[in-house]
């Protein structure tokens, strides 16, 4: 029986876990709708009598909240109220992110007060453990490079660690070109990661990426096609890395249009200093509204890849098109559905 809501809290590898695992339990993709949301930039209570209303053309509509820690205690009420008597065609899935927070931290008012009201209305908890979901990442990490009959340094485990917060699809790679690259040697080092961090950012993936930023098409397509085409990338990690990108983006604009400091946003993004100089020229090249039709683009390509209407190689070279045809932030331009 599906329940009314899923609440993931934890940090972002475990909530993209979850939610994953959630949305395959909804049943037949092409029977659902899906739509993303945020406290930040909606109405909570809109986005409930969006939930009481039926669906048209699906059995089924599923509401994510990406940023339910935004919640105002208004808010909470209004879910109480809902899920007093919620529609069986609706599926909430509250996302409450606690990335970089001190596993010693006592519990979160608002947090407990929410899963309170979760399991009341027989909704599904989903809580990282005392260490989140990072380690579930440090266990990963190890198991693999014990397997290649290695050990790895506790600072490189960290640099590991942080290069999975960053870019999560990229940590597998990551690790078994590692374990390459020490050769003979029985330990991976910081060194190790440190040098292999940078290969990576000024590597083919990121001059794609400045492609896109520069709204360059032409090269844009041809980078991604030589990545592609060279075996050098997958286009599901490829999917994943710009979407990785793009919500950082995205998530840094937010933090900045509440007025906090750039070393703020970094800090609440967990951004590696190293990268904060370039990154600030490349946070603000499309406005918020950009940012958020360019991510909701890339799920519309996600799912439509999952019930085979749609390459996913077309999707994204679709995607690139349309982004890379975007106007200066000042004046953004919507996609065309």
């Amino acid at each position: 029986m599906k329940p009314p809501v899923v609440l993931l809290q934890g940090d972002s590898l475990f909530i993209l876990d979850k939610a994953a695992q959630a949305s395959k339990k909804c049943g037949d993709p092409a029977q659902i709708s899906f739509e993303t949301v945020t406290i930040a930039d909606s109405d909570f209570g809109v986005v409930l009598s969006k939930a009481r209303n039926k669906p048209f053309f699906c059995e089924l509509q599923v509401f994510s909240v990406c940023d339910a820690q935004s919640f105002a205690s208004s808010d909470l009420d209004l879910l109480e109220s809902y899920l007093k008597n919620p529609p069986d065609y609706s599926l909430l899935i509250l996302q409450w992110n606690e990335d970089g927070k001190d596993p010693y931290a006592k519990v979160n008012a608002a947090a407990k007060r929410l899963a309170e009201i979760v399991k009341k209305a027989s909704g599904v908890v989903e809580i990282a453990g005392a260490q989140g979901s990072l380690s579930a990442v440090q266990s990963f990490i190890r198991a693999k490079v014990k397997n290649a009959g290695k050990e790895i340094s506790t600072q490189a485990l960290r640099g590991l660690e942080q290069m999975g917060q960053d870019f999560p699809a990229l940590l597998d790679t990551a690790i078994e070109n590692l374990i390459l690259a020490s050769g003979t040697s029985k330990e991976i080092t910081e060194e190790m990661v440190s040098a292999f961090d940078e290969q990576r950012v000024r590597g083919n993936r990121f001059k794609f990426l400045d492609a896109v930023l520069a709204r360059n098409t032409s090269q844009a397509l041809s980078l991604f096609a030589r990545l592609l085409d060279s075996g050098e990338d997958d286009p599901m990690l490829l999917l994943a890395f710009i979407h990785s990108q793009f919500k950082l983006y995205w998530l840094a604009q937010v933090w900045s249009a509440r007025g906090y400091a750039d070393s703020r946003v970094f800090s609440e993004i967990k951004l590696n200093p190293k990268r904060a100089s370039f990154f600030t020229r490349q946070m603000r090249v499309f406005s918020k509204d950009q940012l958020e039709n360019a991510l909701e683009y890339l799920f519309e390509i996600d799912r439509a890849v999952k019930v085979g209407e749609e390459e996913i190689r077309t999707g994204l070279e679709k995607w690139i098109a349309r982004v890379t045809g975007f106007k200066s932030a000042a004046r953004a331009m919507s996609f065309s559905r």
